[in-house]
């Protein structure tokens, strides 16, 4: 949808995705429902909604075209009248690890309550060019990959090649556009993907629209919206404190995600689980395990400056400030973790914004060493 949108192209087929950790999927569940969507399950799914999102941890799930890296399930809703279709899909960690796993840059793009982001709005618009994102290589991948060439756009593999759909190699990890002639990115792709570079959302890389600010009832001038009676029911303040904090500082916590699009040697798993090297480099986000704790509303990626990492500064700076030191994160510590967070209150403060400033100050440091 952010793609139709940003494109200004209409593609009928499609429908809008709404990404949420799962920890919150059945607040959004319930609301969906509340404003008049119903849950169409699927074979294997439970046929209320709730039941489904309880039961889905463990499980893994296909979004659409793209297979769920990071995903932990995906649901279907229609509205009751019209045909207006929403698929939520529930995150692992941070909906954006979802995002910077999809098969490529071409749909790396994202609406927020306040903004529209475009994460590689040169490549998109103006060059037509996507770059592969070798997270997973499997058949909806490379199927995926082939509905944007057909709309066209051109896919670039890791060694400067123009990718092509290989039947013959559909459901298993391809390689087969490689060639000996190609020695890698052009200085120009590279800088129009800004390859190895710390990225943030919302950074000057990305095409930033601000949406128009959301008007909220107050008790002397309520609202008859079905959406706006059931979160009133439920005691919620709008605007929450987060988003009341986001809108007095002009800051916004997704913006505190952070990543680099790196060239990694690429590993397959072998029957018995094992990974294996296959002696290919190809291009893919790198970030360390997402941070989360138990002040904090969100899940965050966190950009790995490098391979060594005893190199990684941001990291230092995190570990080092307010919002990690002396609080408790996920199972196995604030960076990443077996389980599921717990759901923050949306009424509780947060400390979201702390980490904003963290990564600002990071590159405020990183320009002044230029």
């Amino acid at each position: 949808m952010a793609l139709q949108l940003l494109s200004r192209k209409r593609y009928p087929e499609s429908v809008l995705d709404l990404y949420v950790e799962h920890r919150y999927s059945s607040f959004l569940g319930s609301f969906l429902e509340a404003i008049g969507y119903k849950f169409k399950p699927t074979q294997v799914q439970p046929k209320r909604l709730n039941a489904a999102l309880q039961h889905i941890e463990g499980l893994r799930a296909f979004v659409g075209d793209v297979p769920g890296i990071g995903v932990s399930g995906a649901f279907n809703l229609n509205m009751a009248r019209g045909d207006r279709k929403i698929q939520l899909i529930t995150a692992d960690d941070s909906s954006l690890d979802i995002i910077l796993k999809f098969h490529s840059t071409v749909v790396m793009n994202v609406i927020s309550y306040s903004h529209i982001y475009s994460l590689y709005p040169r490549g998109t618009f103006q060059e037509s060019l996507s770059l592969i994102n070798h997270w997973n290589d499997d058949s909806e991948q490379q199927v995926a990959r082939q509905k944007y060439v057909d709309r066209g756009w051109k896919m670039l593999d890791s060694d400067g090649s123009e990718w092509k759909l290989n039947s013959f190699m559909v459901g298993f990890a391809s390689f087969s556009s490689y060639s000996e002639s190609y020695h890698g990115l052009t200085e120009e792709h590279i800088g129009i993907f800004q390859v190895n570079k710390l990225r943030r959302l919302g950074d000057s890389y990305c095409w930033t629209f601000k949406l128009p600010t959301l008007v909220y009832p107050t008790e002397n001038d309520p609202s008859t919206e079905q959406g706006y009676r059931w979160l009133m029911s439920r005691r919620y303040d709008l605007p929450t404190p987060l988003v009341m904090e986001e809108l007095l500082t002009g800051k916004q916590a997704l913006e505190s995600n952070t990543w680099v699009l790196s060239l990694q040697e690429y590993e397959m798993e072998d029957e018995d689980g094992e990974m294996f090297s296959t002696g290919v480099e190809t291009y893919r986000m790198r970030f360390y395990n997402d941070l989360s704790n138990s002040q904090l509303r969100f899940t965050y990626c966190v950009g790995m400056e490098s391979e060594d990492h005893a190199a990684h500064e941001l990291i230092k700076r995190v570990h080092a400030s307010e919002v990690v030191r002396g609080r408790k994160g996920t199972e196995g510590g604030p960076f990443g973790g077996c389980a599921f967070s717990a759901p923050l209150d949306f009424r509780a403060k947060s400390i979201d914004l702390l980490l904003y400033d963290v990564v600002d100050e990071h590159l405020r440091y990183l320009d002044e060493e230029k």
